[in-house]
């Protein structure tokens, strides 16, 4: 447990000397829950230093959203947008659209869905992000805004307390990452073309 503890220090000074806020934020999260709140870091629960059973929960820890009670990640910054084509922070494939929230992304494809630019975002577009436990969600309707924001999206985002900022794409990015970077639990879909 001291040695564990003593590379969650050294790991989080490194990452606060080089300003990396972000990552220092995420790392010591990731570590902290790997050396403090393992099953066998325990030792009220486990003195012997045994593991649990196999029947004993353990954390999910997929990347894929999940209802959360408070945010356990950071959001991934845009790292770029050009018509058709966006990056996200360590994710090596570029996206055309984009869905992102608190630990992870993925492609935003229409077809799921059948929305077109005319209604426009569905509620079932933006359930996945919700879902994720975010209080902002920024939505992104083209370099061009034709994409539209039904009135009965945002309503139903309201109701269950996600605050809706719908955007030209390229404010829209700048907005999110802003967000994200002072550490908000922000989601967002990205719409990189009209």
């Amino acid at each position: 447990m001291k040695d564990g503890f003593e590379v969650f220090c050294v790991v989080l000074s490194f990452c606060l000397e080089k300003s990396d806020f972000p990552f220092a934020f995420y790392l010591s999260n990731f570590l902290f829950e790997l050396f403090f709140l393992s099953p066998t870091s325990c030792l009220s629960c486990h003195p012997t230093g045994d593991t649990p059973p196999e029947s004993t929960p353990v954390r999910n820890r997929l990347q894929s959203p999940q209802r959360r009670s408070h945010m356990t990640t950071p959001s991934p910054e845009i790292a770029s947008l050009s018509w058709g084509r966006m990056t996200v922070k360590g994710v090596s494939a570029p996206y055309k659209d984009c869905k992102v929230w608190p630990g992870g992304s993925r492609a935003w494809d229409w077809r799921e869905t059948g929305t077109q630019h005319r209604p426009g975002v569905q509620v079932a577009d933006v359930q996945e992000v919700a879902d994720a436990g975010v209080d902002v969600l920024v939505i992104g309707r083209g370099m061009e805004t034709a994409l539209r924001v039904p009135t009965a999206t945002a309503e139903w985002l309201t109701r269950r307390g996600v605050e809706v900022r719908a955007l030209q794409t390229e404010d829209a990015v700048a907005e999110y990452n802003r967000l994200a970077r002072r550490g908000a639990n922000v989601g967002g879909l990205f719409h990189s073309t009209c």
